[in-house]
């Protein structure tokens, strides 16, 4: 039987805390897909495109919905709220620790993609 890959105490550090990552953005996709879900069942149609662009959650923010749905609305907006936040943070302390890893900063010069690429690649 061949033995597993069992990266050191920070490269298991690090690993959990891309999982992590991985987990919030999951439920912020969630988060979205529940608010479009909401609109839908009403049948609002957004003026805009890109409804959770700043623009979209400020008309989100303003739509005044019959209850229970408004109420629901202005939770999933809060939510939506603290797990950009959080993500945000996260995203913050990965990129900490990429800076003193070569491999890492190689990832990260990639546009619009350095975040996935370091969750996909990265630690090793």
């Amino acid at each position: 039987m061949e033995m597993a890959c069992v990266g050191d105490p920070e490269t298991r550090g690090l690993r959990e805390l891309l999982r992590y990552r991985a987990f919030l953005v999951g439920l912020q996709r969630a988060v979205k897909s529940r608010i479009h879900a909401l609109l839908d069942r009403l049948g609002v149609r957004p003026p805009m495109p890109t409804l959770f662009s700043r623009k979209g959650l400020e008309w989100l923010a303003g739509l005044e919905l019959p209850e229970p749905y408004g109420e629901g609305l202005r939770g999933l907006l809060r939510l939506l709220s603290a797990l950009r936040q959080e993500i945000e943070a996260v995203a913050g302390r990965v990129r900490e620790v990429a800076k003193s890893d070569e491999q890492a900063l190689l990832l990260t010069t990639v546009p619009g993609w350095a975040t996935m690429l370091l969750c996909w690649c990265w630690p090793r």
